[in-house]
C-alpha cells in the first residue's frame, strides 16, 4: 500500500517560504559593484528570461537601483510578445503560497514547483535530470561520430541504451540525477537480462555508467550509482571459439568476391576486428606491417604481414574494401553466415566446455589460438591483438589442439 505524501512540517515550511521568496528576489533587478570599479552594475532578467549583468555607469547606489529597474522594465516591455516566462514564475509562486497556507504542500510538491520555476526562468539551463543530461551527452557522442572519432554503430548503441533506460525509469528520467539509485540500475540490468544476451546487457549498462560518470565529473552528483554493479549477469552459455586451418581455407575459397577473400585472409592472419579491417587503406601499410589504432580500445597495434596477406595486398591503393565498407554491419554479418553455410562450416559446435558459436569475430579467436599453439608468449600475443586486459585475452586463446598433441606425446603403455 502506498503511503500518503508527507506534509511539510512547520520548520520546513519556513525554509521553503524563504526559498521561494529568495527565488523570486533573485529574478528581480538587483545591483552590485565589483572591486576596483566605481560604477554599480545591474543584474536582471532579459527578454528571454536569461539572467544578465550590465553597467549602470552610475556611482550612486540609489540612482543605480532606479536605472536597474528601468533596464528590467525595458526588457519586459520588449518581451510583451511573449510574456509567458514572468507570468509563469508569478503563477508558480502564488500556487506555492496557497498550498502553504492550506497546509497541503508536500516536500515532493515543493521540489516540483521549484523545478518548474528553474525551467521557466532559464529554459536553456541544465536542470540535472537524466533525460536532459543524457540528451546533451548524446549530442556530443553524435558530434564525435560525424567527425569520425567514433563509429556510427557506437553512436547508435549509445542512443539505444539511453532510449531503453529512459523508457524503463519513466517519469524518474525527469527527476534530479541524485534520485537515481544503484537499486534502480540493478532493476534495469535484470529487466534487460530477461530478453537480451549478457554482452548486450553489459554494453547498455556501460553506456549508462559512462553518462553518470560524466555527471559526477560535472559535480551534478556526488557518486555514480552504476559503478558498484559488476558481474551480476553470468556470461552466455554459448561461448565464442575459432576455426580450424582447413575451415579457414574453405571460407576463403567459398568467398563470393575478391574483397571477401581479402577480408577473411586478413582477419585470420592479423586478428583485427571486422570494423578495423574495413577501415584499412594503403596509409595503414608501413613496409610489411599493418599499423592501426583500434576503434574499440584505442590501442595502437603494429602487426607483421604474412605472405598470404602480402599477396592479396600487392599493388593495392586507397581503400582496401570500398564495396564492403559501404554496407551495414548487419549485412556483413549475414553474408559471412551464408559463406559459412555454403562452405559447410557449422555455426555452433561442441567443445570441452560446452557449446561454442562462430562468426566473423571467430577469426580473431583463431588468430590468438594459432599464436598460443605456436608457443608465442602471452605478452606478445596481447600486443598483437591490442587487448588491454590479460583476462580478456585469455578468452581468445583456445588450446584444444595443443592438449591433443600433449597427450599424444606420452609414452605408449
Amino acid at each position: 500500500m502506498l503511503s500518503k505524501p508527507r506534509k511539510i512540517k512547520a520548520s520546513v515550511h519556513n525554509v521553503l517560504v524563504c526559498a521561494f521568496v529568495l527565488f523570486t528576489v533573485l529574478f528581480m533587478a538587483t545591483t552590485y559593484r565589483n572591486s576596483g570599479s566605481v560604477y554599480w552594475f545591474a543584474r536582471f532578467n532579459d527578454r528571454t528570461g536569461k539572467r544578465v549583468s550590465r553597467t549602470t555607469k552610475c556611482t550612486d547606489r540609489k540612482q543605480a537601483k532606479l536605472i536597474a529597474a528601468s533596464m528590467e522594465l525595458d526588457e519586459r516591455k520588449a518581451a510583451q510578445a511573449d510574456p509567458e516566462i514572468p507570468q509563469m514564475l508569478l503563477r508558480t509562486v502564488e500556487i506555492a503560497s496557497l498550498e502553504l497556507r492550506q497546509g497541503t504542500l508536500t516536500v515532493q510538491r515543493a521540489e516540483e514547483l521549484i523545478r518548474q520555476m528553474v525551467r521557466a526562468a532559464t529554459p536553456d539551463a541544465q536542470d540535472g535530470s537524466f533525460r536532459r543530461f543524457s540528451a546533451a551527452w548524446l549530442d556530443r557522442i553524435e558530434g564525435q561520430a560525424k567527425k569520425g572519432e567514433i563509429t556510427e554503430s557506437t553512436s547508435k548503441n549509445c542512443r539505444d541504451a539511453v532510449k531503453l533506460f529512459n523508457g524503463f525509469i519513466g517519469n524518474k528520467a525527469d527527476e534530479p540525477l541524485h534520485k537515481l539509485t544503484t537499486g534502480i540500475l540493478e532493476a534495469f540490468q535484470d529487466h534487460l537480462g530477461e530478453s537480451r544476451k549478457a554482452a548486450t546487457v553489459n554494453a547498455h549498462l556501460s553506456v549508462i555508467r559512462r553518462i553518470l560518470e560524466s555527471a559526477v565529473d560535472k559535480k551534478l552528483i556526488d557518486s555514480n550509482p552504476a559503478k558498484p554493479i559488476k558481474g551480476k549477469i553470468k556470461s552466455d552459455a554459448t561461448q565464442r571459439t575459432g576455426f580450424a586451418v582447413l575451415e579457414v581455407r574453405k571460407l576463403i575459397s567459398t568467398a563470393p568476391s575478391d574483397e571477401w577473400r581479402g577480408l577473411i585472409t586478413l582477419g585470420a592472419h592479423t586478428g583485427l576486428r571486422c570494423g578495423d579491417l574495413l577501415s584499412l587503406t594503403a596509409e595503414n601499410i608501413n613496409g610489411t606491417f599493418i599499423e592501426i589504432q583500434t576503434s574499440k580500445t584505442g590501442a595502437v597495434v603494429s602487426i607483421p604481414l604474412t605472405p598470404p596477406c602480402l599477396a592479396w595486398l600487392e599493388n593495392r591503393t586507397g581503400d582496401f574494401f570500398p564495396q564492403l565498407k559501404l554496407q551495414k554491419s548487419s549485412t556483413t554479418s549475414q553474408t559471412f553466415g551464408r559463406i559459412m553455410r555454403d562452405a559447410g562450416i557449422p555455426k555452433v559446435i561442441k567443445t570441452r566446455t560446452g557449446a561454442a558459436s562462430r562468426s566473423f569475430h571467430s577469426l580473431r579467436h583463431t588468430f590468438a589460438s594459432w599464436l598460443a599453439e605456436a608457443d608465442v608468449h602471452s605478452d606478445v600475443r596481447q600486443k598483437l591483438t591490442g587487448h588491454t586486459d590479460a583476462k580478456t585475452h585469455a578468452r581468445y586463446s583456445h588450446h584444444d589442439d595443443a592438449l591433443v598433441r600433449a597427450v599424444a606425446s606420452l609414452p605408449q603403455l
